[in-house]
């Protein structure tokens, strides 16, 4: 750990991920939970703007070193994820539901997930809890802003301050339009949510170790209250967004002295938690994914409850016997990123594979499952029109809007 090491910015790590466990399990307990992410985001611009910041001070910035560790922390426990969901996919996914697998794991190793969710959101959308990455749309918008920020940060470095309140202001005000006129455009694209990030870059150069008691209780009110008033009917991100980002904001700039990052956030269990909050917001939805599409609907409480603590484990795990020795090993330290970025791109060559049908899931041998896939993918809606398929059979269609 470097001398900056703050155990109170791991354990809201911990705070953020367990809110979004809880509103993926159990969202009547947290209706908001889902703004863990955009504390994730605020977090993520503070430590990584923090870096460049250091490194230029320093005279030591480099861009390709800067992506070079970026690879080696982003890298490994995705690439792992992504494998175990084709694996895992191929043995329990009817073909035309390992096609949508496909397409989700090529956009996710292309950090175009939140794109791809875009562009695919309305009325005939599958629902969210049948897309198994789902949740790397917020990885998309992070590696996005991370394509050019530390170039934009190197080249405004004396004027960094202004450069950051211009483009959060700009940012900010794009997400309260587009929230109001293109909601789902506003939620997934990066340049409604860089604002998040920026306020952590913020954060990042104008931070002070002074401790202040009443602003880390008052980011604990802010992001408690996120997780408690939003929820899917609210106008989001808009200025709902205001309460986690905000609120993350105060908890940080309070300080690591300040009573509740001392006492609470630092406490060893959150920061246990906060170190493995990477691979554990990896893994637990697309476990919880896949178990509700076995099921064809919403699984038992119980069985949800033993999904999240496997998600724990493969968390540990993964942290302590994939992403440790790679990010801190010296003996994997030249090969890693070569490696790594081979890894990745034959995850997204799988994943187009699979969309095109050339990887097909073993249902396909079933007697009669391919065939009926098959039929079903002949289905093609363009909102005004269906266009024939190219099946030599006659199919007769019966029933609602929704017999798709």
């Amino acid at each position: 750990m470097s001398a900056s090491y703050r155990p109170d910015v791991d354990g809201l790590r911990a705070v953020a991920v367990l809110a979004v466990l809880a509103f993926h399990a159990f969202p009547s307990l947290a209706p908001g939970g889902f703004t863990g992410v955009d504390v994730f985001f605020v977090i993520s611009g503070y430590l990584i703007s923090g870096i460049i910041l250091d490194d230029i001070e320093r005279s030591r910035f480099s861009v390709a070193y800067f992506y070079w560790r970026r690879i080696r922390r982003i890298f490994p426990a995705l690439v792992l994820v992504l494998a175990a969901c084709l694996a895992i996919g191929w043995v329990v996914l009817l073909p035309d539901e390992y096609l949508q697998l496909g397409r989700q794991v090529a956009a996710g190793a292309g950090f175009l997930a939140n794109v791809a969710l875009w562009m695919q959101a309305g009325y005939f959308d599958w629902a969210a809890e049948m897309k198994p990455l789902l949740h790397l749309w917020s990885l998309g918008v992070e590696e996005q802003y991370y394509l050019a920020w530390p170039l934009l940060l190197y080249a405004f470095r004396r004027h960094a301050l202004a450069l950051i309140v211009a483009m959060g202001v700009a940012s900010f005000a794009l997400n309260l339009y587009m929230t109001a006129v293109a909601p789902s455009a506003a939620f997934y694209l990066p340049f409604t949510r860089f604002w998040e990030l920026l306020i952590g870059s913020y954060l990042a150069v104008v931070s002070t170790k002074d401790a202040s008691h009443v602003k880390a209780i008052a980011g604990a009110v802010l992001v408690v209250a996120g997780f408690a008033l939003i929820h899917g009917e609210r106008a989001f991100p808009g200025a709902w967004a205001l309460l986690p980002a905000v609120g993350t904001a105060l908890l940080i700039s309070a300080g690591p002295q300040a009573w509740l990052n001392r006492t609470v956030l630092s406490h060893p269990a959150a920061v246990a938690v906060g170190l493995i909050s990477y691979p554990l917001y990896l893994w637990h939805w697309p476990l919880l994914s896949f178990a509700r599409i076995v099921q064809q609907g919403e699984i038992p409480a119980a069985t949800r409850i033993g999904l999240l603590a496997l998600s724990f484990l493969l968390a540990w795990a993964t942290y302590q016997f994939l992403e440790k020795p790679i990010r801190f090993g010296v003996k994997l330290r030249r090969i890693a990123v070569p490696g790594l970025a081979t890894a990745m791109v034959l995850a997204g060559i799988a994943g187009a594979m699979a969309l095109r049908g050339a990887i097909e899931p073993h249902s396909a041998s079933v007697p009669m499952v391919g065939e009926i896939s098959r039929a079903a993918e002949d289905w093609r809606y363009r909102g005004d029109k269906v266009i024939a398929g190219d099946t030599p059979k006659a199919v007769l269609f019966f029933g609602d809007s929704h017999m798709q």
